[in-house]
């Protein structure tokens, strides 16, 4: 049982066919996609973990307002290449915003963000109250 029927317009296809005849170049699509994300917890934090790999430090905004964490990239390029007679140029244009409610056992104050190896962490320390007692042994008396 299908729950989605999806169908191919078949016109666009016969369209293709019979004009892209791959002489011509044609320009890299990029779509937005949302970075893939892990979650961690240790005893003394929690860290998130984001796969966005081939961007700077500076694209991506990171804001806290009321207990929300909101993580941003926002990035343009323009490439532009001379022939002959004619420029060519392509713009292209990627953004994400992605939301995360912190948990009350989080320090805000401390939280702490760095980017390496293609992959954003952003590290929230637990309040000194939420960590976990050690195990302690009891004496029989």
């Amino acid at each position: 049982m299908k729950l989605i029927n999806t169908t191919t317009p078949w016109f666009p296809t016969i369209v293709d066919e019979l004009f892209n005849t791959g002489w011509a170049p044609r320009p890299a699509v990029k779509t937005g996609t949302l970075p893939a994300v892990n979650i961690l917890e240790e005893d003394k934090a929690f860290e998130l973990q984001f796969a966005v790999p081939g961007k700077n430090k500076n694209d991506f905004t990171l804001d806290i307002e009321e207990g929300v964490l909101t993580v941003g990239l926002q990035t343009s390029e323009q490439d532009e290449t001379l022939n002959q007679r004619f420029t060519r140029r392509e713009f292209a244009y990627e953004a994400f915003q992605r939301t995360f409610t912190l948990p009350e056992s989080v320090d805000a104050q401390k939280i702490d963000a760095h980017y390496t190896d293609g992959v954003l962490y952003v590290r929230f320390p637990k309040l000194k109250e939420a960590l976990p007692e050690p195990k302690k042994r009891i004496s029989i008396k």
